[in-house]
């Protein structure tokens, strides 16, 4: 990802956190949400050639990379895997709760109220990669 496409993303982020919880904007929320979305899965999944962040990401990477901790921080252990776990965890719950009784399609995210189950945020530190 260039620094153009990056100052896009921003751009369309900042767009996005703007019109979801406006009910007139709610299909032009979709519309985004998804474009933006699929800049963070590989360019395989949609096969329009465009360099995503997934692949960007992952493109020079090995396995021993992904297991070690990205930064030495004193409040993480988090390796790059477990990372990529947890996101991944976090989009299914996600897309679940928003895909439940039409919602993504039908009904803004603000009128849908849902508690969230346990994300894996206070996993113990022998249960990580």
């Amino acid at each position: 990802m260039d620094l153009l496409q990056r100052r896009a993303w921003n751009e369309n982020h900042k767009r996005l956190t703007d019109i979801i919880v406006k009910p007139e904007e709610h299909f032009q929320a979709i519309e985004q949400f998804l474009h933006h979305h699929a800049l963070l899965h590989s360019s395989k999944m949609t096969n329009d050639g465009m360099v995503t962040l997934e692949d960007y990401v992952l493109a020079d990477s090995d396995e021993g990379m992904l297991r070690n901790y990205p930064v030495s921080a004193p409040d993480t252990k988090n390796s790059i895997v477990w990372h990529l776990w947890h996101m991944a965890r976090i989009e299914d719950m996600t897309m679940n709760l928003l895909e439940s009784n039409g919602c993504l399609m039908n009904k803004p995210l603000f009128e849908r109220q849902a508690a969230l189950p346990n994300i894996g945020a206070r996993k113990r530190s022998q249960d990580l990669c």
